[in-house]
Formats: structure tokens, C-alpha cells, sequence
């Protein structure tokens, strides 16, 4: 193997490398994230003392109302409904819903109920 080649493929495999362990990164990151989330959860004795009260997670609303919608993509419910299935108060996860509705995660439906976006009407609307 000429030494060109030997030094373009090690090139390569060390980009390949770098990018690998930039996604571990981000991975690990999720993780801890998704982690935190759980601890967060399994603290919660369902007594709640205003005066110790820690703030949730940031973004735990939006991840359980995301979640729930990848675990029911055929869901089209009030905010309401989702609040109760997911254990969230009503006004948080209407706010919850607005800003998933912001990043085009879920849609609003006329008759207020809400819907995990159609992905496919994306791609269609872009040909």
C-alpha cells in the first residue's frame, strides 16, 4: 500500500473516530438527561411541601408529552385528557403542547384537541 493511500484512509478513519465519539458525547448527555428525569420520578412520594419544593427538570413536561406521543401516535386528545394521562397539571401541559406545537412535534386540531404531527404531510408539503 503506497504511503498516500495509508494516509488518506488514516485520515478518514480518525474523522470517522471524532465523530463517533462527539455522538457518544451527545448520547451520554441524553442519558444523564433521561436519568435524572427517572431519580426526579422515583423521588416523588405524591406529597408535595411548597417550602422544598424543587422545580422539575427543565423540559420534563415536554419529554413525557412527547413520549407519550411516540407511544401513541394515533392519540388525538384535549389537553385536558393528556394532563390526566401523563400525570401532568392541565396549564402546564397546554404550555407543554404550545411549545412541542413551536418545534412541530404536535398540531393543534380545530376542535382544540391535539395530534402528533403527520411527518408525512411534512415531507409531501417539501416536494
Amino acid at each position: 500500500m503506497n504511503s498516500v493511500l495509508k494516509m488518506s484512509m488514516r485520515r478518514n478513519c480518525l474523522e470517522l473516530l471524532a465523530r463517533y465519539k462527539a455522538e457518544r458525547d451527545q448520547l451520554d448527555e441524553k442519558i444523564a438527561a433521561v436519568q435524572s428525569d427517572i431519580d426526579a420520578l422515583d423521588a416523588d412520594d405524591g406529597t408535595v411541601d411548597t417550602a422544598t419544593r424543587q422545580r422539575k427538570a427543565r423540559g420534563l413536561n415536554r419529554r413525557i408529552i412527547r413520549t407519550f406521543f411516540h407511544d401513541n401516535p394515533d392519540a388525538v386528545l384535549t389537553a385536558k385528557e393528556i394532563g390526566k394521562k401523563t400525570g401532568i397539571p392541565t396549564t402546564s401541559a397546554v404550555r407543554a403542547l404550545r411549545q412541542l406545537a413551536a418545534k412541530g412535534v404536535v398540531e393543534q386540531t380545530e376542535d382544540n384537541q391535539w395530534r402528533k404531527k403527520d411527518a408525512s404531510k411534512d415531507e409531501a408539503s417539501d416536494r
